[in-house]
């Protein structure tokens, strides 16, 4: 049941942003920027007072913890970011030229 689970996921024909309604880009746009602007206020906030402390003290186990996970939501920060800009582009180009 798994495999054919699978070979139907693969066989279907991915969908792509082109190819997505007008609305629907709205709505993930959106919700993208809604995510993106909380995960942007909430780095702005944190990041530094993280510099500020792992500067003041050695380093240690728990630094290097925190840092990645820092890392980590940088790294969705821009995933979100890139589907917003995505969705912009696409919307702009639809409404607007």
């Amino acid at each position: 049941m798994i495999i054919r689970l699978t070979k139907v996921l693969l066989l279907r024909r991915q969908k792509k942003f082109e190819d997505t309604s007008s609305p629907l880009l709205c709505f993930i746009g959106g919700l993208s920027f809604l995510v993106t602007g909380f995960m942007g206020l909430m780095l702005g906030e944190v990041v530094p007072s993280f510099m500020k402390i792992s500067n003041a003290n050695p380093i240690s186990i728990q630094m290097i913890t925190i840092a990645l996970f820092l890392g980590l939501l940088g790294m969705v920060f821009w995933v979100f970011s890139c589907i917003t800009a995505r969705c912009h582009s696409l919307l702009y180009e639809r409404w607007f030229k």
